[in-house]
């Protein structure tokens, strides 16, 4: 309701009378540059210049913690300070960035697939070799 009475007063009152400052209407002086302008492409990067960003700290496991989850870093950013940006809106999807870089997607912790991977190297490393 807010966000369309905004919309409405701004369309309707705000660009459509003379302001002082410009010493025209806000729509003439918008449309005297009209041809500098440059819009955003709808892309899934455009819309992370919106994104909420926090730092956090990546464990020696390539995990970091946000909203009491446990993530994991799409690359090997262990013990590393990395930026976390996301909609504030829609809190399931964490974009991670590292020295202004984007480095991708951070994926919820899968516990018991973990536990299966270390198993298996570790049953592959004990497990005798050749003659011995």
């Amino acid at each position: 309701m807010l966000n369309e009475k905004t919309h409405q007063w701004v369309e309707q009152e705000y660009n459509t009378k003379h302001h002082t400052g410009i010493q025209m209407i806000p729509v003439d002086r918008f449309n005297l540059d009209r041809n500098r302008i440059h819009f955003l492409t709808d892309d899934e990067y455009s819309e992370e210049i919106f994104f909420i960003e926090e730092t956090r700290k990546v464990s020696k496991t390539n995990v970091f913690s946000i909203n009491s989850q446990k993530y994991e870093c799409p690359v090997d950013l262990r013990e590393k300070r990395i930026e976390v940006r996301f909609d504030r809106n829609r809190r399931h999807r964490f974009i991670v960035y590292f020295d202004e870089k984007r480095m991708g997607d951070a994926h919820l912790l899968d516990l018991h697939h973990n536990a299966r991977l270390i198993r298996k190297s570790h049953a592959s490393n004990s497990q005798p070799q050749g003659g011995q």
